[in-house]
Protein backbone atom coordinates (compact mmCIF):
# COMPACT_ATOMS: atom_id res chain seq x y z
CA UNK A 1 0.00 0.00 0.00
CA UNK A 2 1.30 3.47 -0.85
CA UNK A 3 1.12 6.19 1.85
CA UNK A 4 1.75 9.86 1.16
CA UNK A 5 4.68 11.45 3.10
CA UNK A 6 2.35 13.72 5.05
CA UNK A 7 0.39 10.71 6.18
CA UNK A 8 3.59 9.04 7.35
CA UNK A 9 4.51 12.05 9.51
CA UNK A 10 1.03 12.20 10.98
CA UNK A 11 1.14 8.55 11.94
CA UNK A 12 4.35 8.77 14.00
CA UNK A 13 2.46 9.61 17.20
CA UNK A 14 0.07 6.65 16.93
CA UNK A 15 0.48 3.50 19.07
CA UNK A 16 2.30 0.66 17.37
CA UNK A 17 -0.09 -1.91 15.93
CA UNK A 18 0.40 -5.42 17.28
CA UNK A 19 0.46 -7.62 14.19
CA UNK A 20 0.58 -10.88 16.09
CA UNK A 21 -2.97 -12.07 15.80
CA UNK A 22 -2.46 -14.61 18.57
CA UNK A 23 -1.97 -11.72 21.04
CA UNK A 24 -5.22 -9.96 20.09
CA UNK A 25 -7.57 -11.06 22.84
CA UNK A 26 -10.50 -9.09 21.47
CA UNK A 27 -10.72 -11.21 18.29
CA UNK A 28 -12.89 -14.32 18.31
CA UNK A 29 -10.85 -17.16 16.89
CA UNK A 30 -12.23 -20.44 15.51
CA UNK A 31 -10.10 -23.40 14.72
CA UNK A 32 -10.83 -24.56 11.15
CA UNK A 33 -12.60 -27.91 10.91
CA UNK A 34 -10.57 -30.46 9.01
CA UNK A 35 -11.90 -31.25 5.48
CA UNK A 36 -11.59 -34.90 4.58
CA UNK A 37 -10.92 -36.07 1.04
CA UNK A 38 -14.31 -37.77 1.17
CA UNK A 39 -16.05 -34.44 1.79
CA UNK A 40 -13.93 -32.63 -0.74
CA UNK A 41 -14.59 -35.12 -3.49
CA UNK A 42 -18.29 -35.68 -2.97
CA UNK A 43 -21.00 -33.93 -4.96
CA UNK A 44 -20.71 -33.08 -8.63
CA UNK A 45 -18.94 -35.08 -11.31
CA UNK A 46 -15.84 -33.68 -12.93
CA UNK A 47 -15.49 -34.64 -16.61
CA UNK A 48 -12.83 -37.32 -17.02
CA UNK A 49 -10.79 -35.22 -19.46
CA UNK A 50 -10.59 -32.44 -16.84
CA UNK A 51 -9.93 -34.71 -13.86
CA UNK A 52 -7.09 -36.38 -15.74
CA UNK A 53 -5.27 -33.03 -16.04
CA UNK A 54 -5.66 -31.90 -12.43
CA UNK A 55 -2.50 -31.66 -10.28
CA UNK A 56 -1.84 -34.78 -8.23
CA UNK A 57 -0.18 -33.31 -5.09
CA UNK A 58 -1.90 -32.97 -1.73
CA UNK A 59 -1.40 -30.40 1.09
CA UNK A 60 1.58 -32.20 2.55
CA UNK A 61 3.38 -31.89 -0.79
CA UNK A 62 2.44 -28.30 -1.57
CA UNK A 63 4.79 -25.39 -1.39
CA UNK A 64 4.21 -21.67 -1.42
CA UNK A 65 5.04 -21.53 -5.10
CA UNK A 66 2.68 -24.37 -5.93
CA UNK A 67 -0.35 -23.51 -3.81
CA UNK A 68 0.00 -20.09 -2.22
CA UNK A 69 -3.02 -20.57 -0.01
CA UNK A 70 -2.30 -24.16 0.89
CA UNK A 71 -5.49 -25.43 -0.74
CA UNK A 72 -6.15 -29.11 -1.05
CA UNK A 73 -5.74 -30.23 -4.65
CA UNK A 74 -7.40 -33.49 -5.65
CA UNK A 75 -5.54 -36.41 -7.17
CA UNK A 76 -6.35 -37.14 -10.80
CA UNK A 77 -8.16 -40.33 -9.86
CA UNK A 78 -10.94 -38.30 -8.22
CA UNK A 79 -13.93 -37.66 -10.51
CA UNK A 80 -16.17 -35.66 -8.14
CA UNK A 81 -15.71 -32.34 -6.41
CA UNK A 82 -18.04 -30.32 -4.23
CA UNK A 83 -17.40 -27.03 -6.05
CA UNK A 84 -17.44 -28.06 -9.72
CA UNK A 85 -20.67 -27.21 -11.63
CA UNK A 86 -21.24 -28.62 -15.08
CA UNK A 87 -24.30 -26.52 -15.87
CA UNK A 88 -24.33 -22.81 -16.62
CA UNK A 89 -26.71 -20.41 -18.29
CA UNK A 90 -25.70 -16.73 -18.65
CA UNK A 91 -28.30 -14.26 -17.46
CA UNK A 92 -29.32 -11.10 -19.32
CA UNK A 93 -26.69 -9.03 -17.54
CA UNK A 94 -23.88 -11.33 -18.63
CA UNK A 95 -25.17 -11.47 -22.20
CA UNK A 96 -25.44 -7.69 -22.34
CA UNK A 97 -21.82 -7.20 -21.27
CA UNK A 98 -20.45 -9.79 -23.69
CA UNK A 99 -22.58 -8.42 -26.51
CA UNK A 100 -21.62 -4.80 -25.89
CA UNK A 101 -17.97 -5.76 -25.61
CA UNK A 102 -18.13 -7.48 -29.03
CA UNK A 103 -17.37 -10.93 -27.66
CA UNK A 104 -20.61 -12.53 -28.84
CA UNK A 105 -20.24 -11.04 -32.31
CA UNK A 106 -16.71 -12.37 -32.64
CA UNK A 107 -17.64 -15.83 -31.37
CA UNK A 108 -20.62 -16.04 -33.77
CA UNK A 109 -18.56 -14.79 -36.72
CA UNK A 110 -15.84 -17.37 -36.10
CA UNK A 111 -18.44 -20.11 -35.64
CA UNK A 112 -20.17 -19.34 -38.96
CA UNK A 113 -16.89 -19.01 -40.88
CA UNK A 114 -15.61 -22.34 -39.55
CA UNK A 115 -18.93 -23.91 -40.50
CA UNK A 116 -18.80 -22.49 -44.04
CA UNK A 117 -15.40 -24.05 -44.69
CA UNK A 118 -16.57 -27.43 -43.49
CA UNK A 119 -19.83 -27.35 -45.49
CA UNK A 120 -18.15 -26.13 -48.68
CA UNK A 121 -15.83 -29.13 -48.58
CA UNK A 122 -18.89 -31.38 -48.54
CA UNK A 123 -20.29 -29.77 -51.72
CA UNK A 124 -19.31 -26.41 -53.27
CA UNK A 125 -22.77 -24.88 -53.59
CA UNK A 126 -22.76 -21.11 -54.25
CA UNK A 127 -25.23 -20.64 -51.41
CA UNK A 128 -22.64 -22.06 -49.03
CA UNK A 129 -19.72 -20.18 -50.51
CA UNK A 130 -21.57 -16.85 -50.16
CA UNK A 131 -23.10 -17.50 -46.70
CA UNK A 132 -26.67 -17.75 -48.00
CA UNK A 133 -27.27 -20.41 -45.36
CA UNK A 134 -27.53 -17.69 -42.69
CA UNK A 135 -29.99 -15.57 -44.66
CA UNK A 136 -33.60 -16.13 -43.70
CA UNK A 137 -35.50 -15.42 -46.92
CA UNK A 138 -39.01 -16.61 -46.12
CA UNK A 139 -40.38 -13.17 -45.12
CA UNK A 140 -39.37 -11.81 -48.56
CA UNK A 141 -41.68 -14.17 -50.48
CA UNK A 142 -45.03 -13.13 -51.91
CA UNK A 143 -47.99 -14.20 -49.76
CA UNK A 144 -45.86 -14.66 -46.63
CA UNK A 145 -48.81 -13.69 -44.44
CA UNK A 146 -50.94 -16.39 -46.03
CA UNK A 147 -48.10 -18.85 -45.44
CA UNK A 148 -48.03 -17.99 -41.74
CA UNK A 149 -51.82 -18.25 -41.55
CA UNK A 150 -51.65 -21.81 -42.87
CA UNK A 151 -48.98 -22.77 -40.33
CA UNK A 152 -50.63 -21.00 -37.41
CA UNK A 153 -53.77 -22.99 -38.20
CA UNK A 154 -51.80 -26.20 -37.67
CA UNK A 155 -50.58 -26.80 -41.22
CA UNK A 156 -47.36 -28.69 -41.91
CA UNK A 157 -44.33 -27.16 -43.61
CA UNK A 158 -41.76 -28.97 -45.76
CA UNK A 159 -38.40 -27.56 -46.82
CA UNK A 160 -37.47 -29.51 -49.95
CA UNK A 161 -33.69 -29.45 -50.33
CA UNK A 162 -33.37 -27.95 -46.86
CA UNK A 163 -29.54 -28.04 -46.72
CA UNK A 164 -28.79 -27.05 -43.07
CA UNK A 165 -32.43 -26.18 -42.32
CA UNK A 166 -31.99 -22.49 -41.52
CA UNK A 167 -35.54 -21.54 -42.53
CA UNK A 168 -36.98 -24.22 -40.27
CA UNK A 169 -35.14 -22.59 -37.37
CA UNK A 170 -36.42 -19.18 -38.44
CA UNK A 171 -40.04 -20.34 -38.33
CA UNK A 172 -39.53 -21.93 -34.93
CA UNK A 173 -37.58 -19.07 -33.31
CA UNK A 174 -39.01 -15.97 -34.99
CA UNK A 175 -42.60 -17.05 -35.77
CA UNK A 176 -43.22 -19.50 -32.91
CA UNK A 177 -44.31 -22.29 -35.24
CA UNK A 178 -44.16 -25.62 -33.35
CA UNK A 179 -41.05 -27.51 -34.40
CA UNK A 180 -43.00 -30.75 -34.65
CA UNK A 181 -44.95 -29.19 -37.56
CA UNK A 182 -41.76 -28.57 -39.53
CA UNK A 183 -40.18 -31.04 -41.97
CA UNK A 184 -36.89 -30.87 -43.84
CA UNK A 185 -35.45 -33.22 -46.44
CA UNK A 186 -32.12 -33.28 -48.22
CA UNK A 187 -30.16 -35.63 -50.42
CA UNK A 188 -27.28 -35.78 -47.93
CA UNK A 189 -27.51 -36.61 -44.22
CA UNK A 190 -24.26 -34.67 -43.75
CA UNK A 191 -26.02 -31.36 -44.41
CA UNK A 192 -28.69 -32.17 -41.84
CA UNK A 193 -26.00 -33.03 -39.28
CA UNK A 194 -24.17 -29.81 -40.10
CA UNK A 195 -27.38 -27.92 -39.40
CA UNK A 196 -27.42 -29.28 -35.87
CA UNK A 197 -23.77 -28.27 -35.55
CA UNK A 198 -24.43 -24.75 -36.84
CA UNK A 199 -27.38 -24.06 -34.55
CA UNK A 200 -26.20 -26.23 -31.62
CA UNK A 201 -29.70 -27.66 -31.15
CA UNK A 202 -29.51 -31.40 -31.71
CA UNK A 203 -30.76 -32.10 -28.20
CA UNK A 204 -33.83 -29.84 -28.33
CA UNK A 205 -34.90 -28.97 -31.90
CA UNK A 206 -37.78 -31.35 -32.62
CA UNK A 207 -38.35 -30.79 -36.33
CA UNK A 208 -38.55 -33.86 -38.58
CA UNK A 209 -35.60 -34.47 -40.91
CA UNK A 210 -35.15 -37.11 -43.56
CA UNK A 211 -32.89 -38.13 -46.42
CA UNK A 212 -34.67 -38.68 -49.73
CA UNK A 213 -34.52 -38.13 -53.47
CA UNK A 214 -37.43 -36.14 -54.87
CA UNK A 215 -37.45 -38.39 -57.95
CA UNK A 216 -37.82 -41.55 -55.85
CA UNK A 217 -41.50 -42.52 -55.99
CA UNK A 218 -41.14 -45.87 -54.23
CA UNK A 219 -43.05 -46.65 -51.05
CA UNK A 220 -39.76 -46.72 -49.14
CA UNK A 221 -39.09 -43.07 -49.90
CA UNK A 222 -39.06 -40.89 -46.77
CA UNK A 223 -40.91 -38.18 -48.69
CA UNK A 224 -43.68 -40.57 -49.68
CA UNK A 225 -44.03 -42.15 -46.24
CA UNK A 226 -43.87 -38.95 -44.18
CA UNK A 227 -45.13 -36.15 -46.40
CA UNK A 228 -47.35 -37.31 -49.26
CA UNK A 229 -50.68 -35.49 -49.21
CA UNK A 230 -49.98 -33.88 -45.82
CA UNK A 231 -48.18 -30.58 -46.45
CA UNK A 232 -49.77 -27.14 -46.37
CA UNK A 233 -46.57 -25.39 -47.49
CA UNK A 234 -43.64 -26.69 -49.52
CA UNK A 235 -40.55 -24.50 -49.69
CA UNK A 236 -38.09 -24.83 -52.59
CA UNK A 237 -35.37 -22.26 -51.95
CA UNK A 238 -32.73 -22.18 -54.70
CA UNK A 239 -33.77 -25.71 -55.67
CA UNK A 240 -35.82 -25.80 -58.88
CA UNK A 241 -33.13 -24.03 -60.90
CA UNK A 242 -30.75 -26.95 -60.34
CA UNK A 243 -32.52 -28.94 -63.08
CA UNK A 244 -33.31 -28.82 -66.76
CA UNK A 245 -36.86 -27.91 -67.80
CA UNK A 246 -38.24 -31.45 -68.07
CA UNK A 247 -36.89 -32.33 -64.64
CA UNK A 248 -38.33 -29.14 -63.16
CA UNK A 249 -41.75 -30.15 -64.41
CA UNK A 250 -41.29 -33.58 -62.85
CA UNK A 251 -40.22 -32.02 -59.53
CA UNK A 252 -43.31 -29.82 -59.55
CA UNK A 253 -45.52 -32.87 -60.10
CA UNK A 254 -43.90 -34.53 -57.09
CA UNK A 255 -44.48 -31.37 -55.05
CA UNK A 256 -48.18 -31.40 -55.94
CA UNK A 257 -48.37 -34.97 -54.61
CA UNK A 258 -46.88 -33.82 -51.29
CA UNK A 259 -49.43 -31.04 -50.82
CA UNK A 260 -52.79 -31.55 -49.18
CA UNK A 261 -55.48 -31.81 -51.87
CA UNK A 262 -57.25 -28.61 -50.86
CA UNK A 263 -57.53 -25.01 -51.92
CA UNK A 264 -55.09 -22.53 -50.34
CA UNK A 265 -52.04 -24.74 -49.87
CA UNK A 266 -48.93 -23.31 -51.45
CA UNK A 267 -45.41 -23.65 -52.82
CA UNK A 268 -42.94 -20.85 -52.15
CA UNK A 269 -39.32 -20.30 -53.01
CA UNK A 270 -36.50 -18.53 -54.78
CA UNK A 271 -34.64 -19.30 -57.98
CA UNK A 272 -32.03 -17.72 -60.16
CA UNK A 273 -33.52 -16.66 -63.48
CA UNK A 274 -32.90 -14.81 -66.70
CA UNK A 275 -34.69 -12.13 -68.71
CA UNK A 276 -34.44 -14.54 -71.61
CA UNK A 277 -35.36 -18.00 -70.28
CA UNK A 278 -33.34 -20.95 -71.41
CA UNK A 279 -30.75 -23.58 -70.60
CA UNK A 280 -27.52 -22.44 -68.97
CA UNK A 281 -24.47 -24.36 -67.83
CA UNK A 282 -23.29 -23.84 -64.25
CA UNK A 283 -19.69 -24.66 -63.24
CA UNK A 284 -20.71 -26.85 -60.29
CA UNK A 285 -24.37 -27.78 -60.92
CA UNK A 286 -24.31 -28.57 -64.66
CA UNK A 287 -27.20 -27.69 -66.99
CA UNK A 288 -29.84 -25.48 -65.38
CA UNK A 289 -33.00 -24.03 -66.91
CA UNK A 290 -33.53 -20.41 -65.87
CA UNK A 291 -36.99 -18.87 -66.00
CA UNK A 292 -38.39 -15.41 -66.25
CA UNK A 293 -41.76 -14.75 -64.55
CA UNK A 294 -43.74 -15.55 -67.71
CA UNK A 295 -42.07 -18.89 -68.41
CA UNK A 296 -42.31 -19.85 -64.73
CA UNK A 297 -46.05 -19.22 -64.73
CA UNK A 298 -46.41 -21.16 -68.00
CA UNK A 299 -44.60 -24.12 -66.46
CA UNK A 300 -47.06 -24.26 -63.58
CA UNK A 301 -49.93 -24.03 -66.05
CA UNK A 302 -48.50 -27.15 -67.69
CA UNK A 303 -48.13 -28.84 -64.29
CA UNK A 304 -51.76 -27.99 -63.56
CA UNK A 305 -52.89 -29.58 -66.82
CA UNK A 306 -50.86 -32.70 -66.03
CA UNK A 307 -52.11 -33.05 -62.45
CA UNK A 308 -55.67 -31.84 -62.81
CA UNK A 309 -55.03 -28.81 -60.58
CA UNK A 310 -55.36 -25.07 -60.91
CA UNK A 311 -52.73 -22.70 -59.49
CA UNK A 312 -52.51 -19.00 -58.79
CA UNK A 313 -48.88 -18.09 -59.56
CA UNK A 314 -47.17 -14.95 -58.28
CA UNK A 315 -43.59 -14.66 -59.55
CA UNK A 316 -41.50 -11.53 -59.06
CA UNK A 317 -38.31 -11.12 -61.07
CA UNK A 318 -35.73 -8.61 -59.87
CA UNK A 319 -32.46 -7.80 -61.65
CA UNK A 320 -29.61 -9.71 -60.07
CA UNK A 321 -26.87 -7.19 -59.34
CA UNK A 322 -24.56 -9.64 -57.60
CA UNK A 323 -23.48 -10.43 -54.07
CA UNK A 324 -21.08 -8.33 -52.03
CA UNK A 325 -19.35 -9.69 -48.91
CA UNK A 326 -18.68 -7.68 -45.76
CA UNK A 327 -15.09 -7.41 -46.95
CA UNK A 328 -16.00 -5.95 -50.33
CA UNK A 329 -15.72 -9.15 -52.40
CA UNK A 330 -18.10 -9.05 -55.37
CA UNK A 331 -19.79 -11.93 -57.17
CA UNK A 332 -21.63 -11.47 -60.44
CA UNK A 333 -23.46 -14.10 -62.46
CA UNK A 334 -21.34 -16.27 -64.72
CA UNK A 335 -22.37 -16.60 -68.37
CA UNK A 336 -25.80 -14.96 -68.00
CA UNK A 337 -26.37 -11.69 -69.81
CA UNK A 338 -29.43 -10.41 -67.91
CA UNK A 339 -29.78 -12.49 -64.74
CA UNK A 340 -32.83 -12.30 -62.49
CA UNK A 341 -33.64 -13.22 -58.93
CA UNK A 342 -37.08 -14.90 -58.82
CA UNK A 343 -39.30 -14.98 -55.75
CA UNK A 344 -42.54 -16.87 -56.08
CA UNK A 345 -45.61 -18.32 -54.46
CA UNK A 346 -47.85 -20.88 -56.13
CA UNK A 347 -51.24 -21.32 -54.47
CA UNK A 348 -53.57 -24.19 -55.26
CA UNK A 349 -57.09 -23.15 -56.20
CA UNK A 350 -60.31 -25.10 -56.56
CA UNK A 351 -60.07 -26.50 -60.07
CA UNK A 352 -63.09 -26.77 -62.40
CA UNK A 353 -64.34 -30.28 -63.01
CA UNK A 354 -62.93 -30.38 -66.53
CA UNK A 355 -59.39 -29.62 -65.33
CA UNK A 356 -59.57 -32.12 -62.50
CA UNK A 357 -60.74 -34.85 -64.85
CA UNK A 358 -58.12 -34.01 -67.47
CA UNK A 359 -55.26 -34.64 -65.10
CA UNK A 360 -56.74 -37.58 -63.25
CA UNK A 361 -55.11 -40.98 -63.22
CA UNK A 362 -57.05 -44.06 -64.30
CA UNK A 363 -58.04 -44.81 -60.70
CA UNK A 364 -59.03 -41.19 -60.09
CA UNK A 365 -61.02 -41.21 -63.32
CA UNK A 366 -63.18 -44.02 -61.99
CA UNK A 367 -63.93 -42.04 -58.83
CA UNK A 368 -64.61 -38.79 -60.66
CA UNK A 369 -66.83 -40.39 -63.27
CA UNK A 370 -68.71 -42.23 -60.51
CA UNK A 371 -69.46 -38.89 -58.90
CA UNK A 372 -70.93 -37.17 -61.97
CA UNK A 373 -72.72 -39.82 -64.02
CA UNK A 374 -76.46 -40.14 -63.44
CA UNK A 375 -77.71 -43.12 -65.40
CA UNK A 376 -79.16 -46.53 -64.78
CA UNK A 377 -76.96 -48.56 -67.08
CA UNK A 378 -73.72 -47.83 -68.92
CA UNK A 379 -75.34 -49.26 -72.04
CA UNK A 380 -77.60 -46.19 -72.27
CA UNK A 381 -74.55 -43.98 -72.90
CA UNK A 382 -73.15 -46.53 -75.34
CA UNK A 383 -76.38 -46.37 -77.36
CA UNK A 384 -76.18 -42.58 -77.49
CA UNK A 385 -72.59 -42.75 -78.69
CA UNK A 386 -73.56 -45.19 -81.47
CA UNK A 387 -76.12 -42.68 -82.69
CA UNK A 388 -73.34 -40.13 -83.16
CA UNK A 389 -71.41 -42.30 -85.63
CA UNK A 390 -72.00 -41.68 -89.33
CA UNK A 391 -70.91 -43.58 -92.45
CA UNK A 392 -67.75 -41.51 -92.95
CA UNK A 393 -66.59 -42.36 -89.40
CA UNK A 394 -66.62 -40.26 -86.29
CA UNK A 395 -67.26 -36.59 -86.87
CA UNK A 396 -64.35 -34.18 -86.57
CA UNK A 397 -63.65 -30.46 -86.82
CA UNK A 398 -64.18 -30.18 -90.59
CA UNK A 399 -67.43 -32.10 -90.70
CA UNK A 400 -68.83 -30.07 -87.84
CA UNK A 401 -68.14 -26.89 -89.73
CA UNK A 402 -69.25 -28.03 -93.17
CA UNK A 403 -72.28 -30.29 -92.58
CA UNK A 404 -75.50 -28.71 -91.34
CA UNK A 405 -77.19 -32.10 -91.19
CA UNK A 406 -74.50 -33.47 -88.89
CA UNK A 407 -74.87 -30.39 -86.69
CA UNK A 408 -78.59 -31.10 -86.32
CA UNK A 409 -77.86 -34.70 -85.43
CA UNK A 410 -75.36 -33.55 -82.83
CA UNK A 411 -77.88 -31.12 -81.37
CA UNK A 412 -80.44 -33.90 -80.93
CA UNK A 413 -78.00 -36.34 -79.38
CA UNK A 414 -76.52 -33.72 -77.05
CA UNK A 415 -79.98 -33.16 -75.64
CA UNK A 416 -80.25 -36.89 -74.93
CA UNK A 417 -76.83 -36.92 -73.28
CA UNK A 418 -77.81 -33.89 -71.22
CA UNK A 419 -80.81 -35.76 -69.93
CA UNK A 420 -78.70 -38.76 -68.94
CA UNK A 421 -75.72 -36.87 -67.56
CA UNK A 422 -76.32 -34.28 -64.87
CA UNK A 423 -73.06 -32.28 -64.85
CA UNK A 424 -74.04 -29.98 -62.00
CA UNK A 425 -76.06 -32.00 -59.58
CA UNK A 426 -75.02 -35.61 -60.00
CA UNK A 427 -75.26 -37.99 -57.05
CA UNK A 428 -72.11 -39.31 -55.40
CA UNK A 429 -72.78 -42.89 -56.44
CA UNK A 430 -73.72 -44.53 -59.70
CA UNK A 431 -76.31 -47.22 -60.26
CA UNK A 432 -74.04 -49.62 -62.13
CA UNK A 433 -73.22 -53.23 -61.53
CA UNK A 434 -69.48 -53.05 -62.18
CA UNK A 435 -67.03 -50.14 -61.95
CA UNK A 436 -65.41 -51.36 -65.16
CA UNK A 437 -68.56 -50.33 -67.02
CA UNK A 438 -67.73 -46.70 -66.19
CA UNK A 439 -64.39 -46.97 -67.93
CA UNK A 440 -66.04 -48.58 -70.94
CA UNK A 441 -68.55 -45.77 -71.03
CA UNK A 442 -65.76 -43.18 -70.86
CA UNK A 443 -63.92 -44.83 -73.75
CA UNK A 444 -67.10 -45.01 -75.77
CA UNK A 445 -67.71 -41.27 -75.45
CA UNK A 446 -64.23 -40.36 -76.72
CA UNK A 447 -63.93 -38.99 -80.25
CA UNK A 448 -60.76 -37.88 -82.09
CA UNK A 449 -61.42 -34.15 -81.85
CA UNK A 450 -62.57 -34.09 -78.22
CA UNK A 451 -65.68 -35.12 -76.38
CA UNK A 452 -68.82 -33.91 -74.69
CA UNK A 453 -67.96 -31.71 -71.73
CA UNK A 454 -69.72 -29.17 -69.57
CA UNK A 455 -69.74 -26.40 -72.16
CA UNK A 456 -71.28 -28.53 -74.90
CA UNK A 457 -73.92 -29.93 -72.57
CA UNK A 458 -74.99 -26.49 -71.40
CA UNK A 459 -74.92 -24.95 -74.88
CA UNK A 460 -76.07 -27.63 -77.30
CA UNK A 461 -76.30 -25.17 -80.18
CA UNK A 462 -72.50 -24.71 -80.30
CA UNK A 463 -71.57 -28.10 -81.66
CA UNK A 464 -68.17 -26.94 -82.88
CA UNK A 465 -67.11 -26.26 -79.28
CA UNK A 466 -66.90 -29.98 -78.68
CA UNK A 467 -63.50 -29.93 -80.40
CA UNK A 468 -62.02 -28.03 -77.45
CA UNK A 469 -63.49 -30.07 -74.62
CA UNK A 470 -61.70 -33.07 -73.16
CA UNK A 471 -63.29 -36.48 -73.11
CA UNK A 472 -62.96 -36.94 -69.40
CA UNK A 473 -65.19 -33.94 -68.63
CA UNK A 474 -68.30 -36.14 -68.84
Amino acid sequence: MLIAPASIEASKGLPKLNTDINQQTNVNRHEPSPISPEDMHSGFSVPAEIAADLPTYGPEESTASQTPHNLYVCPSRITKMAFYFQHYQPNDSVISVFKSHGTLNQLLTNHIKDFQRKAFKLWPYPCIGMYEFVKFNLPTYPNYRELLALLNAGGLYLDLGCCVGQDLRHLSAAENIPAEHLYGVDLKQEFIDLGYELFLDRDHFEAHFGVSDVFDTSEDSWLIKECKGRMSVVHVGYFLHLFEYEKQVEVCQRIVELLMPKSGVMVVGRSTGSVEPGLFKHPTSGNMFRHNPESFEAMWKLVGDMTGKLFDVVCIGEPFVGRVSSGGEVFRELGVKNPLELMFSVTMKEAPESIRMKGASETDTVKEVSAIINTKEASEILEMKEALEISTGRFGQDSLEDSASVKETVDDIVKEVSAAVDMKGAPETVNMKETSEILKMKEALEIPTGGFGQDSLEDATSAKDTDDVVVSSV
